[in-house]
């Protein structure tokens, strides 16, 4: 699972919109769905995620970034 993948999941288990979630992170509609989906309309880029938008979205998600970054390693690993 990717981030973005984590992200999307986290948010649709909530029943939140992907616009009104990305009014409380304070990024627009366009920036949530490119970093759910990994990728931006520059096909070569990956969304940029600031240390403060990690923090946020661990905010609104009651949980730590530590917490994120394990439930993103442990799908990674159970994948292998």
């Amino acid at each position: 699972m990717t981030f973005g993948e984590y992200v999307k999941k986290e948010r649709k288990e909530r029943g939140w919109q992907r616009l009104a979630m990305a009014r409380r992170l304070r990024i627009s509609g366009p920036t949530l769905d490119s970093l759910e989906k990994g990728k931006t309309r520059y096909k070569a880029q990956e969304p940029k995620i600031t240390v403060s938008l990690l923090f946020r979205i661990a905010d609104i998600f009651n949980t730590t970034v530590s917490e994120i970054f394990q439930e993103v390693d442990s799908e990674v690993d159970s994948d292998e």
